[in-house]
């Protein structure tokens, strides 16, 4: 789609790994091999960074022959992995972890190496900061990208340029009737679509849950999944467990472009969750806007920057399924006039030609920095920034009871009850005159949003001698990569 729009403006050849490629107009279309050979008659490249095996030989490429990169998605970490990990290469991996994100990188690769592996980790260290830092520049679709980069210490010039739709097809205007009985749907039947390779990040077991509830108050609705579940999702066993009937909800698996084009056209409304994110913008969300349709989508990073009345936004949390079972069956979002809106902000700021003059102005323009960061970072920190406000001591009978009062100085809320996200904790360690007395997790009494107290107890008998303490970062789920304490002292038993 953006080859042909560039091809326009400039003189673009695109250069693939792949034994044959189709004709592009306007676009001649190169060998690999036969660039490395030409590189020299070129005055820039663009490298397409994305997050997959398919793009390793762009990925050396732009560490051998610092370029421009468009990273798709912010992590690369798993493409990290196939090339190291996945073929024996241990510390192969070490070392790029630890070149992105130093010695806290290094300690999760080998965490992982041991044999200790949590998804979560694959976010949380997103292993393109490397690249990031020895390119001319970096161009990115969202500011949640952006300010991840610099907060990871990128200062190479960045741009932020909006992921493109050509308006070229308009799904609303297909035969979405025709569609629903192809489906085995009735054409009264309110479908809610699932778009996408179905992974866990996309909170399917949240979908269902708020389906089979929603269900229950409007027995019209179905639900469409349409992408291939990953190997880990059984959305047959999902359906049995929140007693969805077969008929109520269909699987397509993969389809083509204009198979998708068609069942988009059925669906009524959209779920698009996620979490963890790989920071990229989705762009089976895009198409889903500028073809009108609601679409839900979590309150967190880069899907906070939608605007509401575009999208609805989902809280994580205990109100979560609540509010997407709300969304599933409020018809109101479906209007002419709300539809309209969401294809005229599609149309305001990710239309075709905004983003191939965002590619040529980066192109053209080596010194632009980035703006300071200014969104609400909603992720999860990797080091949060958590001070010891108070402490207080009170020893009752054989016990010691520890009050600590802990401030979030950081711009992220830290998550402390269950909300199917990893959880902020405190590890605390108590020593006494012969060594380590306790080592033990604490959560605190509730969330830490940013410049909140919470409270947290440590209850223990005290061993021998004077006591000391010792404060660090915990995140649920995630192995400890930094062992240095936020706050130590002495306790006053």
């Amino acid at each position: 789609m953006l080859l042909p729009a560039l091809g326009e403006r400039a003189d673009v050849t695109a250069v693939v790994d792949q034994e044959s490629a189709a004709p592009m107009p306007g676009v001649g279309v190169i060998q690999y091999r036969e660039f490395c050979e030409r590189r020299a008659e070129f005055g820039a490249v663009l490298a397409q960074m994305g997050n997959n095996s398919h793009h390793e030989f762009i990925y050396r490429d732009a560490m051998a022959n610092p370029s421009t990169i468009v990273l798709h998605d912010l992590v690369l970490h798993h493409l990290i992995v196939e090339m190291t990990l996945a073929r024996g290469d241990d510390e192969g991996y070490v070392a790029e972890l630890d070149e992105s994100h130093q010695r806290w990188g290094a300690a999760l690769a080998r965490s992982r190496v041991a044999g200790y592996h949590l998804e979560l980790g694959n976010f949380l260290f997103p292993a393109s900061i490397r690249l990031a830092k020895k390119s001319r520049r970096v161009i990115v679709h969202n500011r949640y990208a952006l300010e991840t980069l610099r907060a990871h210490g990128v200062v190479t010039p960045a741009h932020l340029v909006s992921h493109a739709h050509s308006f070229s097809r308009q799904a609303s205007t297909m035969d979405a009737a025709r569609k629903k009985r192809e489906l085995g749907f009735a054409t009264g039947d309110r479908i809610i679509g699932m778009f996408g390779f179905v992974t866990s990040a996309k909170r399917p077991e949240t979908v269902f849950e708020s389906f089979s509830a929603a269900l229950r108050r409007d027995e019209r609705l179905r639900l469409l999944v349409v992408g291939e579940p990953a190997p880990n999702v059984n959305l047959d066993e999902l359906a049995r467990r929140y007693a969805i009937p077969d008929d109520r909800w269909r699987s397509t698996g993969f389809v083509g472009d204009d198979e998708f084009e068609s069942c988009l056209a059925s669906v009524d409304a959209v779920v698009n969750l996620r979490y963890p994110t790989a920071g990229e913008t989705s762009g089976a969300l895009i198409h889903i806007l500028a073809a009108g349709k609601p679409v839900a989508v979590n309150d967190y990073a880069q899907f906070a920057e939608y605007p509401e009345g575009v999208v609805t936004r989902i809280p994580f949390g205990e109100l979560e399924v609540d509010k997407l079972t709300g969304f599933m069956t409020d018809e109101s979002a479906s209007s002419p006039a709300a539809s309209e809106r969401r294809v005229d902000w599609i149309r305001k700021v990710a239309s075709l030609e905004h983003a191939v003059a965002g590619y040529l102005d980066a192109l053209g323009q080596a010194a632009v920095q980035a703006p300071a960061p200014s969104l609400r970072r909603t992720a999860l920190p990797v080091l949060p920034d958590v001070a010891l406000a108070s402490i207080d001591v009170d020893t009752a009978g054989t016990l010691a009871h520890v009050s600590l009062a802990l401030r979030n100085e950081g711009h992220s809320p830290l998550h402390a009850l269950d909300y199917g996200t990893p959880e902020y904790r405190v590890v605390a360690k108590v020593f006494d005159s012969t060594g380590l007395l306790l080592d033990r997790w604490l959560a605190p009494d509730g969330d830490l949003d940013p410049g909140v107290s919470r409270k947290a107890v440590l209850s223990f008998r005290p061993g021998k001698g004077r006591h000391r303490f010792e404060l660090i970062h915990g995140i649920e789920g995630v192995p400890v990569v930094d062992e240095r304490p936020f706050a130590s002292g002495e306790l006053e038993l």
